[in-house]
């Protein structure tokens, strides 16, 4: 395991306390890790691609109405290896998921006015289908951060709190 504590803009970040939050609620959160300049520069790449892809896809939303999931390039200007090769979300993703894991994808969720609710559900689903009691250790994180304002006017955005190995044991 990477060290425990990493500074973060000046404080420490406590990497097995963010790993015991992932487990017990489903997400952590570090206020200001990233530099607003690096979010922003990649929310301005990002615009032209939303709008884009928005326009293309407008009759076959992919997220429900007035929402898209879109897969983003690997790179510049839109990826900033300061997102992916941070050392502290690094020492965090290797101690809840190990050694040896892989960054599978970079993409956006983004609804727009009009988009609904999503259902609860699961990112992923149970890794054994025949044992749907049993409570798996997490397979996947996502980082997020917001590329638009997130606001009302832009449509729901929702987190729930709990481990996703809940949602695979609802009937």
């Amino acid at each position: 395991m990477k060290q425990l504590n990493e500074t973060v803009a000046g404080t420490a970040t406590d990497i097995r306390a963010k790993a015991a939050e992932i487990r017990q609620q489903g997400f952590c959160i570090l206020p200001n890790h990233f530099s607003q300049k690096a979010i922003e520069a990649c929310a301005r790449a990002f615009r032209p691609i939303l709008l884009d892809y928005a326009q293309t896809h407008s009759e076959t939303p992919n997220r429900g109405p007035n929402r898209y999931y879109i897969p983003l390039p690997f790179q510049p200007p839109i990826f900033n290896p300061q997102f992916f090769f941070d050392p502290t979300i690094l020492a965090i993703h290797e101690a809840v998921l190990g050694e040896n894991t892989r960054i599978d994808q970079f993409a956006s969720d983004t609804s727009f006015n009009g988009s609904v609710y999503q259902d609860v559900h699961a990112d992923v689903p149970a890794l054994f289908h025949e044992a749907p009691e049993m409570i798996h250790p997490p397979q996947i994180l996502a980082m997020n951060f917001p590329l638009i304002r997130i606001t009302p006017n832009h449509g729901p955005f929702e987190v729930a709190r709990g481990p996703t190995s809940c949602l695979n044991q609802r009937p």
